[in-house]
């Protein structure tokens, strides 16, 4: 009774909300959700490892400054908005090997495709983290939050209206999505759709920026348990968390703590005296690196190849035509070694016909605007083997925002354009490169399909060390792929109080093909 009183207690703010809202919300009852066939997912089989441990504090790093603590509006998409949002279940889920429809919020789903609609139940044990039971009220304030225009969210308005045409509530736990078209992306957005806790949002303070340091109440296992600061962040696990009894989602998650910290150059300092557990080695500089190898023979460290066929970014070099004509921007390119600054295993592939090698020109300078911080590494590589080819790149970090404006007002020499492959990758950037009004740009795609990490011998993966989409083996947060491994306390104890004059044999890297169930996958966690 509660809950439904708060449902229709939630309508007056939600009804205000439908004026900028393309969505319709119907709460006239025309189904009978007992006379449909419901669909549950459990006969898929589980990735987890049920002999995984919980516990120990899990030691990361990020690599740009902590701006707030918001998934949405002003200055996002950043790095901590997209690692925020993992700390939230989506409504369902795609299995990560057999790429089934699996319940994740959602406990069960009827399918009406000649309708273009989906019933879906809420599963009655999803909590917050605050304790209060998910519901259908928590849908249609996310809903209308993301698509009344006045949150700085236009991405996901825009999105939205596209797809969804409307919704009816027929219990605070069940309800029908209506879609516009019934095909592949339906099933996308069902399992990218995190939902928002309409309590915690509708009884706070003004968005956005009262809520640069709030606390979100969480669905999944971490909820943030930190001071406000820019060069830090930690997540402590929820005790008697509801997903360690949903099948999908138990026997994972396992650190009772996780610190993120700013990278900086103590990082690979700290990594060696274990104060970091593990660091991103996927550039040939890093992976190949002397002072890696020696690390490797004074420390209990392995090195890890791993090639996943997970969601890669949609990514371009974009030229500002007016800047160059044709004829440069087309030796310009051809001069850029991108595959020689990524990987020797990089896919790399042209947009652009017949780029042919040139001579030696004059050096030209250009400025690259760039927005994800995780891209510095090999773009500062790029930097490095540019000069040989005359090229002296500068890149420039900024954000989401000031790129936008900065293509409107074609204030730049190359962009680097970069979406989410869940994200409706080809959408998304379509709808970026739209900013640029200037005729003929050139842009590159690249994407990395593998994964090189070093890391301390205390942290223990599964014998299959991930799935087939598993794009980051160490992800503690991801709902689908992430928390597979855990951590050996005392294991780590013990190797902290080692004497660093100990000699340690060679290990080689362990190198796992393209999801193969062979031995190649097999890690030896008895080391």
């Amino acid at each position: 009774m509660a809950i439904t009183i708060r449902l229709c207690l939630a309508l007056l703010v939600q009804l205000l909300a439908l004026q900028c809202s393309a969505i319709t919300l119907d709460y006239e009852n025309t189904i009978d959700t007992d006379s449909l066939v419901w669909s549950s997912g459990l006969d898929q089989p589980i990735w987890a490892d049920k002999s995984a441990k919980q516990g120990g504090h899990l030691h990361l790093t990020t690599p740009s400054p902590i701006l707030h603590w918001r998934r949405f509006g002003p200055e996002t998409p950043t790095v901590i908005s997209e690692t925020l949002s993992k700390l939230q279940i989506p409504l369902l889920a795609r299995h990560p090997n057999t790429d089934a429809l699996i319940p994740m919020l959602i406990s069960e789903w009827a399918i009406n495709a000649a309708e273009r609609q989906i019933t879906l139940r809420i599963d009655p044990s999803s909590r917050w983290s605050d304790g209060v039971p998910v519901t259908t009220s928590d849908v249609i304030y996310t809903l209308l939050f993301l698509t009344s225009g006045g949150h700085d969210t236009e991405y996901q308005r825009n999105y939205i209206n596209q797809i969804l045409e409307s919704i009816t509530v027929h219990n605070p736990s069940e309800f029908t999505l209506h879609f516009y078209q019934w095909n592949n992306s339906v099933f996308d957005f069902l399992c990218d759709f995190r939902p928002l806790a309409s309590h915690f949002y509708q009884s706070s303070d003004a968005w956005p920026y009262d809520f640069d340091w709030m606390i979100e109440p969480v669905t999944g296992p971490y909820e943030i348990n930190s001071d406000p600061s820019p060069n830090e962040i930690s997540f402590y696990r929820t005790p008697n968390w509801w997903g360690d009894k949903q099948k999908f989602l138990a026997y994972r998650f396992n650190p009772k703590q996780v610190t993120l910290t700013v990278q900086s150059a103590k990082t690979p300092a700290k990594f060696g005296i274990g104060s970091v557990d593990v660091i991103n080695t996927t550039s040939d500089a890093n992976w190949k690196s002397e002072w890696l190898r020696k690390l490797t023979l004074t420390k209990h460290i392995n090195r890890l190849q791993f090639a996943h066929q997970g969601e890669r970014p949609f990514a371009a070099l974009v030229f500002n035509s007016s800047k160059h004509s044709a004829e440069q921007q087309r030796q310009i390119m051809a001069r850029l070694p991108i595959a020689e600054a990524l990987t020797f295993t990089s896919e790399m592939h042209a947009l652009i016909n017949n780029l042919i090698a040139q001579e030696p020109a004059e050096p030209v300078d250009i400025d690259v605007l760039y927005t994800d911080p995780a891209d510095g590494s090999w773009l500062a590589e790029l930097v490095l083997k540019s000069i040989k080819y005359n090229v002296r790149l500068h890149p420039i970090w900024v954000n989401q925002r000031e790129l936008k404006f900065r293509l409107k007002t074609n204030d730049f020499d190359i962009a680097l354009l970069k979406t989410s492959a869940k994200d409706d990758a080809s959408t998304r950037f379509q709808s970026l490169l739209d900013l640029y009004q200037q005729p003929g740009p050139s842009w590159l795609i690249y994407d990395i399909p593998i994964k090189r990490y070093a890391y301390w011998q205390w942290l223990k993966l599964p014998a299959t060390i991930g799935t087939r989409i598993s794009s980051d083996i160490f992800d503690p947060f991801d709902p689908v792929t992430g928390g597979l491994f855990w951590i050996d306390r005392k294991l780590r104890a013990d190797t902290l109080s080692q004497s660093d004059n100990e000699k340690i044999e060679e290990r080689p890297p362990v190198i796992h093909d393209l999801h193969l169930s062979s031995d190649k996958e097999e890690l030896n966690n008895k080391e």
